[in-house]
């Protein structure tokens, strides 16, 4: 009798280990992966948040995302926004950083007279970096509202978060994910920085902050940005965008704000990174939000009125310029929406 429990034991635990080997652990079945000593680096971008500004990595339930309670704390190295976190350990590859403190206003040109906080929602998986910024921040409660409310995986979440804020912002060229794009790095770093400073406008900074709330709020529940503050922020891009575009204009703000940023390079080195061309998708922005429609040799000439009723110019009429001259883009290059005067 011995002998047969022994050997039942031993089959037992035989069974047991051929289903780790075969499926590993129920955790690792279900997709759950488990951080161990990482370092997890990255930018943290309004402008640059700067020296000193606090960064945390909060441990995420790998099923619900909800917050464990662990965290992992670093502060932003340089005010170019970098910072590096190591030895992370987390139970599972999702996470949620957290970035709080002052930053550099490209439109002002000072450091900010107050803090604010973004956060990125990442699966750090195969990434080692995460960057964390507007576009981050905007997706980070859409994602989970997918996640926790809708059942979605996290992975269709991010991909259905992304493109809805692209689409709302006009911005359908940007391909890679939020969290690896950097201000500096062009292409889509342009696309960013002209968000950034969409969103950041000529107000406090407590309007940025109430208007990234409105606009995060409207996005984790519907999926799209809609509200006065968004026809204001339009308002704003026509005026800046436009200006940048008339003749005989000096000093404009968009020529300011280039400055502002290429004075960001650290004295006494070697220019590494240039100020990022805006112009073109604040021009897209605010004609989707204007809902004025193509402008190409085709529609040259044409005539349409604002139909915005939260824009300071509803029923204002904007006319269809086609240059012969240039190249006609989707961007406002030889052929542009122009205000009827």
């Amino acid at each position: 009798m011995k002998y047969l429990y022994l050997f039942a034991f031993a089959a037992l635990f035989w069974a047991c280990s051929e289903s780790n080997m075969a499926g590993g652990t129920s955790e690792e079945a279900e997709g759950i992966v488990a951080i161990k000593d990482r370092e997890v680096a990255g930018v943290t971008q309004k402008g640059p948040f700067l020296v000193g500004s606090s960064v945390t990595i909060q441990e995420l339930d790998g099923k619900t995302l909800i917050q464990t309670g662990r965290s992992f704390k670093t502060s932003v190295k340089t005010n170019l926004g970098d910072f590096a976190v190591k030895n992370v350990n987390l139970a599972s590859q999702y996470a949620l950083l957290e970035v709080n403190g002052y930053f550099r206003n490209e439109v002002t040109g000072k450091n900010s007279e107050g803090m604010i906080s973004l956060n990125a929602l990442t699966d750090l998986t195969n990434r080692n970096n995460v960057n964390v910024n507007v576009l981050t921040h905007l997706e980070t409660d859409r994602v989970l509202n997918l996640v926790q409310k809708q059942g979605m995986s996290f992975a269709d979440a991010k991909k259905q978060a992304e493109s809805e804020i692209f689409s709302s912002f006009s911005f359908t060229s940007v391909l890679e994910f939020p969290e690896d794009i950097d201000i500096f790095s062009g292409g889509n770093g342009d696309a960013l920085f002209a968000l950034s400073v969409l969103m950041l406008g000529n107000g406090s900074v407590a309007d940025f902050s109430e208007r990234l709330a409105l606009a995060a709020r409207s996005f984790a529940e519907n999926g799209e940005w809609h509200g006065q503050e968004k026809a204001e922020v339009a308002d704003w891009a026509y005026q800046i965008e436009s200006e940048e575009n008339a003749k005989n204009v000096e000093n404009s703000t968009l020529s300011r704000i280039w400055e502002n940023v290429d004075s960001w390079n650290p004295l006494y080195e070697q220019t590494y990174f240039n100020a990022p061309y805006i112009d073109g998708f604040l021009y897209l922005f605010w004609i989707n939000e204007y809902n004025l429609g193509p402008c190409d040799k085709n529609h040259s000439g044409n005539m349409k009125k604002v139909a915005n009723p939260h824009s300071k110019y509803f029923n204002k009429e904007f006319v269809c310029y086609y240059n012969d001259d240039y190249r006609c883009t989707d961007d406002g290059i030889g052929c542009r929406w122009l205000l009827a005067e």
